[in-house]
């Protein structure tokens, strides 16, 4: 038996809009209203060893039920191992032979040179020259998502502090086969952008990456 929120006695109803907060009666549901409000939402997050952090439905669901949404605080390129050619860094389509103005990373156009998530780096790119190695290197798409992880730590600190506080699952990797491949990226990619970020920091960014996100399948083929 649950208790009720406010008095602490064994209660009955439950929140209609979460299912995680009980009450002994509407009048206590009306007075936690404005406390519980920020926080109601149907599910609970919950932690296990092992598995970090995840979400259980708090009540049943109906199809169409709005349960989480996020604003996208990084999105990039697939790594470079998946990339066949050069892509647009605006869109993930397939770029041509135009190349942005000032960096000279692959685009497909103006339009995404001129609007699109490319310019967050593009100054990044240019001083490093990582837009003229793009070109000829296509392993190093991998390093753009990572790269626009960083910036955030300038261009919006409460997105990085987020995104650099979420879990790496680094312990549990350490002695997998894969391991080695983080840590080589980690080194080859903090090399390329001395002085901008350390092996140590970019090791955790890829680790949040690869934990954290997810393929999305739209426009072009961007993650």
């Amino acid at each position: 038996m649950r208790n009720c929120e406010v008095c602490g006695v064994e209660a009955k109803q439950h929140c209609g809009g979460c299912g995680n907060v009980s009450y002994c009666g509407v009048e206590h549901q009306k007075k936690n209203w404005a406390r519980h409000k920020p926080t109601c939402f149907p599910f609970k997050v919950c932690s296990e060893e092992g598995l970090g952090e995840y979400l259980i439905a708090g009540r049943n669901l109906q199809a169409g039920d709005l349960v989480l949404y996020e604003e996208v605080s990084v999105q990039g390129p697939p790594s470079g191992e998946s990339v066949q050619g050069p892509l647009c860094l605006g869109c993930y389509f397939p770029a041509s032979l135009y190349r942005c103005t000032r960096c000279s990373a692959p685009l497909c156009g103006p339009s995404c040179e001129k609007q699109s998530y490319h310019n967050q780096e593009c100054s990044t790119l240019e001083e490093y020259g990582v837009g003229k190695l793009l070109q000829d290197n296509l392993n190093l798409y991998g390093l753009i998502t990572p790269l626009r992880f960083l910036l955030l730590r300038g261009a919006s600190k409460e997105k990085f502090r987020k995104c650099i506080s979420l879990s790496t699952n680094l312990e549990s990797r350490v002695g997998q086969p894969h391991i080695q491949q983080y840590l080589d990226k980690a080194r080859n990619y903090s090399e390329i952008l001395q002085g901008l970020v350390t092996e140590e920091e970019m090791l955790k960014i890829l680790t949040i990456l690869d934990t954290n996100t997810f393929q999305v399948l739209a426009q072009g083929s961007g993650e």
